[in-house]
């Protein structure tokens, strides 16, 4: 019953004022479930296409294989590989990321996989007693080894590591123009805004974080073996994340002319 009041509330605000189609490319570790909730509470569920964490790339393929005019229906799509529906979701929608950098992104990683029993790493980790620096070393998982880089190139990780600075190349490319909105984790609500202004949102965001790890070690104590470990593992997607920040203003990145053009 109260979910029902709360989609009628929805409905009724979308229809007083629509808002801009929204893409939200969720990085894993990137605060984006803080975001995916917001957005939840701006589009009625009937226009939304949320890819299943569970089930990600038969969730994508499900979506990329409906007819066009299902595709287009929806206004908002939300979740980790969203960049692969872009060419087949409708060509108006806002598409926005968030990044953080890399080796907070991977320490992160690392307590909430030891934190959360049905997460697919979760057994390996406590089984091998992983260390932090085990786990930036041991190769089990795509999303710890530039997975920025591979993400936004569309290559494989041993494409990237084969040709890493084409492989740079590529991503920065793709984030200076196939992203309208690429935010920071540090100045994640000033970013937020950024989307909320263009896509005409008019519910305000408050920074109410989700899934986030209290028990997970401040970034300041991170073992020096383990922080080159991390670093190592993440040396291209260190220098894009280095080489978008350059580009920062007001909390996001702007796109050089020559990489826009």
């Amino acid at each position: 019953m109260i979910r029902k009041l709360q989609q009628l509330i929805i409905e009724n605000r979308y229809q007083r004022n629509t808002p801009a189609a929204i893409l939200f490319d969720h990085l894993p570790k990137c605060a984006g479930s803080t975001l995916t909730s917001y957005l939840l509470k701006q589009y009625p569920r009937r226009l939304t296409f949320q890819i299943n964490g569970h089930q990600t790339h038969q969730s994508v393929r499900k979506f990329c294989d409906s007819p066009q005019d299902q595709r287009h229906q929806y206004s908002l799509i939300v979740g980790h590989f969203a960049h692969q529906t872009i060419d087949y979701a409708r060509p108006d929608m806002l598409r926005a990321t968030y990044l953080r950098h890399p080796v907070d992104r991977i320490v992160s990683h690392y307590y909430f996989v030891k934190s959360q029993p049905h997460h697919y790493l979760h057994q390996a980790v406590m089984e091998q007693n992983m260390s932090l620096e085990d786990y930036a070393f041991s190769g089990i998982s795509s999303e710890l080894e530039n997975h920025y880089t591979a993400h936004f190139s569309n290559l494989t990780p041993d494409q990237v590591k084969a040709a890493p600075q084409a492989a740079l190349e590529k991503a920065f490319h793709c984030l200076s123009n196939d992203y309208h909105v690429v935010g920071f984790q540090d100045q994640y609500a000033a970013g937020v805004e950024a989307l909320r202004q263009a896509a005409g949102l008019k519910l305000p965001f408050r920074n109410t974080q989700h899934n986030r790890n209290k028990r997970r070690t401040a970034s300041a104590d991170i073992p020096i073996a383990a922080r080159k470990a991390i670093r190592q593992r993440n040396a291209i997607d260190i220098e894009l994340f280095e080489l978008l920040k350059r580009h920062r203003r007001d909390g996001l990145y702007r796109a050089p002319q020559a990489a826009a053009a």
